[in-house]
């Protein structure tokens, strides 16, 4: 007991009674190590994270309210084009200008040889009103037709696309958090596995254990620390897609409370 390491005191202690070593009692549980940028720790539930991620997210734009906009203006420009009366003015201006004359012929034996030899200028101004197609096979029809089905579809698109981005974002937000648990669950693991080995070290000074026992414990502190490591990948791809379907800088670490 004497020679305990300060690991195998923390989670054992030597019993008098028995002039054994015990486990103690549990100890209070310690606060998970975080991953990634420790500036940006934000508390997050599933409600905010779906508020959020639905106001500012450019993939929830993308997948979901992009495709409606499209539709919506391809419907109502489809409406002005063809039900609306057309309204259209023209102005111009034309001019002459003489270069030379054909000997010989009678413009060139006129009197007046200035004349159109500048420029006379012989403005014009169309303005069509209400121009308006009465019938065209319903060929308007039609178009207008499929323009308003068109819409409609994605509405109800919309609505899908709206289910399947919250299904997507919910998986996401509680892949994290299993992923977070099972981390700190290893790390756990290898805290304990380390004080087996100082505990098994302590062993072999007073001759109650064997090296081998040591070889053993010291195995499986590597097997935890590899599953530890192997957690905290797994913690970090996690948020990176969280991070993505969120709309957040890659990275961006978060407390979830739900």
């Amino acid at each position: 007991k004497n020679h305990a390491p300060k690991a195998v005191a923390e989670w054992y202690e030597w019993s008098e009674a028995d002039q054994v070593i015990v486990p103690r009692a549990a100890p209070a549980r310690r606060p998970a190590q975080s991953t990634g940028p420790q500036e940006r720790v934000e508390v997050l539930s599933l409600e905010d994270a779906m508020k959020r991620a639905t106001e500012r997210s450019p993939q929830y734009k993308l997948s979901v309210e992009n495709p409606y906009r499209l539709a919506e203006l391809t419907f109502h420009s489809t409406w002005t084009r063809l039900f609306l009366p057309t309204l259209s003015f023209t102005a111009g201006s034309t001019s002459k200008y003489t270069v030379g004359r054909i000997p010989g012929t009678p413009s060139a034996n006129e009197a007046d040889i200035t004349k159109n030899q500048g420029y006379l200028a012989a403005p014009a101004l169309t303005l069509a009103v209400g121009q308006y197609n009465l019938f065209n096979s319903f060929k308007d029809q039609a178009a207008f037709e499929l323009a308003r089905l068109t819409w409609d579809r994605a509405q109800q698109q919309r609505v899908e696309n709206n289910r399947t981005f919250k299904v997507n974002l919910t998986a996401a937000y509680f892949s994290l958090k299993v992923a977070q648990e099972k981390r700190e669950a290893a790390r756990r693991s290898v805290e304990i596995s380390q004080a087996i080995v100082e505990l098994v070290k302590s062993r072999i000074t007073v001759g109650k254990a064997q090296e081998s026992d040591l070889a053993s414990s010291t195995m499986d502190t590597l097997n935890a620390k590899n599953e530890y490591n192997s957690q905290t990948t797994a913690v970090q791809q996690a948020l990176w897609a969280l991070n993505t379907l969120m709309g957040d800088v890659t990275g961006t670490y978060y407390r979830l409370i739900s």
